[in-house]
């Protein structure tokens, strides 16, 4: 079933108020129960139109070393 950018993007603000600094592509495939790929793709179109934002968040990995990861998060409009 395809959707809109605005009713995705709609969905990405609901599963985001989780999260303050943004969430990562795993987390959004778990909170939108949708696959990698079509998360990137949304993505994608979102930075596109300049209404998704990529930030970085430092997590600890299983081997202990802390690394960075990419985050995204809805841009607030400016009305």
């Amino acid at each position: 079933m395809e959707i809109s950018i605005d009713q995705w993007l709609n969905e990405m603000a609901r599963v985001m108020r989780r999260s303050d600094d943004g969430m990562t592509v795993q987390e959004l495939c778990i909170a939108m129960g949708r696959g990698g790929n079509w998360i990137r793709g949304q993505l994608l179109a979102g930075m596109k139109s300049g209404r998704v934002g990529r930030g970085a968040r430092n997590i600890v990995r299983l081997d202990g070393r802390a690394c960075s990861v990419p985050v995204y998060y809805v841009v607030k409009s400016k009305k």
